[in-house]
């Protein structure tokens, strides 16, 4: 049965605004929202293109889990909580590398995610197991995305696990086709939440006798 393991720390950067699709992907920081507690559009991607120059950004989201327990794990899914407000994409979402993020603690230990924080991620360094990205779910429950071999070998290696989460236009530096946006709400009265499941190591049968034994395909034998 999978170990569920709560977030450590989360929040949403709104990239900074710029004249290309380009310059918005690349920005070096945005506004920062620590912690929300309401439903919020915590991933986007937005366009208006305009004379002279139009106006683009990103949202991004980012969370971090402790993992310093796990050491075999075998299976992660991340779970979202959804949102049925109106006027969500359903449009893939895809989940990336992040780190150094979260550099920081309040005065009551709560990790603080910081607007220089928007270009701490690695853009290619995909942690989805699919490959095209997982379609958002609008309604109540929760989007449930299934991580990777990377994502696996993170956990069990690292203490700590930072991911982001974004839209399709960003991850696959894409410019949306006409102006509007691709909105994610995330209900952030619920938990953002790791699904683990732990292996369970192969203890092989022991059979003693005369104080001697071998191993035999998996099993020892005397």
């Amino acid at each position: 049965m999978p170990t569920t393991i709560d977030s450590s720390g989360y929040g949403f950067i709104v990239g900074a605004q710029a004249t290309s699709h380009e310059e918005a992907r690349a920005a070096e920081e945005g506004v920062a929202t620590n912690n929300p507690t309401s439903a919020q559009t915590a991933i986007q991607a937005f366009k208006s293109a305009g004379r002279g120059g139009g106006t683009y950004r990103f949202s991004r989201f980012f969370v971090k889990f402790d993992v310093s327990s796990i050491t075999n794990c075998s299976a992660v899914v991340l779970d979202i909580p959804q949102s049925s407000a109106a006027g969500q994409s359903t449009v893939e979402v895809f989940v990336v590398k992040g780190s150094g993020a979260f550099s920081d603690e309040d005065e009551q230990g709560n990790a603080i995610l910081h607007s220089s924080d928007f270009n701490n991620v690695t853009l290619s360094g995909l942690l989805s197991n699919n490959t095209s990205g997982d379609s958002w779910v609008v309604g109540t429950g929760t989007t449930s995305i299934t991580l990777n071999n990377d994502a696996i070998s993170a956990i069990n290696s690292s203490s700590e696990f930072q991911m982001v989460v974004i839209s399709a236009a960003d991850y696959n530096d894409t410019e949306l086709a006409s102006d509007g946006d691709t909105s994610h709400i995330i209900d952030f009265t619920a938990k953002v939440q790791l699904q683990v499941t732990v292996a369970v190591p192969h203890i092989p049968y022991l059979a003693m006798n005369s104080g001697k034994y071998t191993i035999n395909a998996g099993k020892i034998k005397i």
